[in-house]
């Protein structure tokens, strides 16, 4: 995070910029573009539905402040969002058709 005069950008998508450049910026943010995305078409419940994509809105409106992409939490929050939008596992199905 730190250049070699020892200052930084204070927002995420400038420091992601000046690291990584373009390719790194569309691959780090596209993780939140599709997650968002899927959650408008997942079967999870509403409310749900609407922490996750407030989470999400809340992690993009910090990171306009603070370099975050080297944090954990909110790498984990983001996990749980794209978690959310996994296809539910049809266990209880097999189990049953195969009795």
């Amino acid at each position: 995070m730190e250049t070699y005069l020892g200052v930084y950008s204070h927002n995420n998508f400038v420091e992601i910029m000046a690291s990584l450049g373009f390719i790194g910026f569309i691959s780090y943010y596209s993780i939140y573009v599709y997650t968002l995305v899927e959650l408008r078409k997942t079967q999870i419940t509403k409310e749900l539905r609407i922490f996750f994509i407030s989470t999400i809105i809340a992690l993009l409106v910090i990171e306009w402040f603070q370099v975050t992409y080297s944090y954990k939490a909110p790498m984990l929050m983001l996990a749980l969002a794209a978690s959310s939008i996994l296809p539910k596992n049809n266990y209880d199905n097999i189990v049953e058709n195969k009795l």
